[in-house]
């Protein structure tokens, strides 16, 4: 009888983010394509585990304190390696990545694939660490090709050593009924009126204290619209106070951590990205999948989803060049935001889609393990 396939995904994390998210779906598919999946995940789980547990993942924890290794962290890894026996390893975000490298010296039958989620990964060390451990990763990924190039361009990876494969999003997730979206838009407003929407954690990063004051701008010769702000994080506080210093209260909602995120996106008008960096943002599959015509800073990857020659409208993260750009959709025929709508949702049905790219990692996985021995 042929031995499952392991898979370990290793995770700096696992909480709200949209790298915990990938890892959750590729879990879940790669659970429905018969394989065995382990999800460890450096610091403590703030969220997901009974999802993973319910389609039979085994969810562990190192218990770092922020992602910062100790030796006897390091030894829970390297011993569960060893007892669990992967097929595969395949890390997220800087940490995982870096811990997943220093562990194949007890390991290195073991194929590591990597996966760089951000363009801007902080520190500088960072960048060095990746350059050193180079050769410890079987297979360098990226999820844009923004990343991808700024990595070789700094030298944190070998010419040729880094290929882009993005997220995926599983488009079954993003069906919402008329009686849903009808019920959901009475939430934000009613029917009247234009309502932009914009999610995704509420850090700094994100730039939604930017986004209030470009929505405030843009009020001026567009006074019939709201803002939707959903999400969570240590910059609520502070986005409440920009609000409420602009007398924001009565157009601008902040809605907090929702599990409804498809039907808030279907009932509304577009979507607003304003992050000063990112990665290859989920949220924005999402509102594309929604057929949400989008405004967004052009910063990591969003140009991939936000693609300019289908009507998205790309700008820097600046209040002007934001209030601008949203002043510009706002200008088009509802007709013509639509067409736009229609061209990103089939842009992420085409390229995006998680069966694809869960056959994309398949082909990776493959073609970094070392054919097994044939029984005696």
């Amino acid at each position: 009888m042929a031995r499952e396939r392991r898979l370990l995904l290793l995770s700096t994390s696992l909480g709200r983010g949209g790298a915990e998210r990938q890892i959750v779906d590729l879990t879940t598919r790669f659970r429905q394509r018969g394989w065995a999946v382990a999800v460890v995940t450096m610091t403590p789980p703030s969220d997901h585990v009974p999802e993973l547990e319910a389609v039979g993942a085994t969810v562990v924890s190192l218990d770092m304190q922020r992602a910062r290794p100790t030796p006897g962290a390091f030894l829970r890894y390297v011993r569960f390696v060893r007892k669990w026996r992967p097929d595969v390893i395949h890390s997220h975000m800087v940490h995982a990545n870096l811990l997943a490298r220093a562990g194949r010296i007890f390991s290195w039958s073991v194929p590591v694939v990597c996966t760089a989620h951000n363009v801007n990964e902080g520190a500088r060390w960072r960048e060095i660490a990746y350059r050193l451990t180079d050769r410890a990763a079987s297979r360098t990924t990226a999820v844009s090709s923004v990343i991808s190039e700024r990595y070789e361009r700094i030298g944190a990876v070998g010419r040729g050593r880094i290929i882009t494969v993005p997220n995926g999003i599983d488009l079954a997730d993003e069906v919402v009924t008329p009686e849903t979206r009808e019920a959901t838009r009475r939430e934000l407003g009613g029917p009247a009126g234009f309502v932009w929407i914009c999610v995704g954690r509420l850090v700094p990063e994100k730039g939604h204290a930017m986004l209030v004051e470009a929505f405030d701008e843009v009020r001026r010769s567009h006074p019939d619209i709201r803002l939707a702000i959903v999400g969570y994080g240590v910059e609520e506080a502070h986005v409440a106070q920009v609000v409420a210093e602009r007398g924001l209260g009565d157009v601008v909602y902040q809605l907090g951590e929702r599990h409804d995120v498809a039907a808030l996106l279907a009932s509304s008008d577009a979507f607003v990205m304003a992050s000063h960096w990112e990665g290859l943002p989920m949220v924005l599959l999402e509102a594309a999948a929604q057929a949400l015509p989008i405004v967004s800073t052009d910063v990591g990857g969003n140009r991939d989803i936000a693609r300019a020659d289908l009507g998205a409208i790309l700008c820097e993260p600046t209040v002007a060049s934001l209030a601008g750009a949203m002043r510009e959709m706002l200008d088009k025929t509802a007709e013509e935001r639509a067409r736009i709508g229609a061209a990103l949702q089939a842009n992420v049905r085409s390229g995006f889609d998680l069966e694809r790219v869960a056959d994309r990692w398949e082909e990776i996985y493959a073609s970094v393990q070392r054919p097994r021995p044939s029984p005696a």
